[in-house]
């Protein structure tokens, strides 16, 4: 079993409904209109993030996480995974770690084996059938996103957000 939870960090200002046009990484004010993917990716929106896949608590252990960075992380995880097996992404700010690695069935070439998951911050390996992984990472970023709108009703047309929400693990998109 998959659980997940994002919360936002207190002392960041983007979650608020006041407090805009804000300063981006770069220096510019940015309002909720102008957010760009680079905006969302690496600079508001932080959270800490919840994670326990079974008894393995992999929780990350950032002083917050732009949410759509995490997103941006699993996505190419399972990139990695459908192509090599393998995977290793790496937060921006912390250089926390994930590895990723993946068995899957052979004989008929489906993807219905195992997901093993390891960090760079605790010694636990967790295991999850790749079918509850895959259903994981069409969740995961459809909640990312559903909470940032929560808070902000105007960023459900923001094309980059909306390009994030998944229907089914293998859509293909090209982010």
């Amino acid at each position: 079993m998959i659980e997940i939870n994002f919360t936002p960090r207190a002392e960041d200002r983007s979650w608020l409904k006041t407090g805009w046009p804000a300063e981006s990484y770069t220096g510019r004010l940015v309002d909720l209109d102008t957010l760009s993917k680079d905006d969302l990716t690496s600079w508001f929106f932080l959270v800490d993030v919840t994670w326990k896949v079974n008894s393995v608590d992999l929780s990350l252990k950032t002083p917050g996480l732009p949410i759509v960075e995490f997103i941006l992380m699993l996505d190419l995880a399972e990139k990695q995974l459908d192509a090599d097996g393998v995977s290793r992404v790496e937060t921006t700010d912390t250089q926390d770690v994930l590895f990723f690695s993946t068995e899957d069935n052979t004989e008929d070439n489906t993807k219905d084996g195992t997901v093993w998951i390891r960090t760079s911050y605790t010694a636990q390996t967790a295991e999850v059938p790749r079918s509850e992984f895959d259903a994981f990472l069409v969740d995961a970023p459809n909640r990312a996103v559903d909470l940032i709108v929560s808070h902000h009703p105007e960023l459900w047309n923001n094309a980059f957000l909306h390009s994030l929400r998944r229907t089914d693990s293998r859509s293909g998109d090209p982010r």
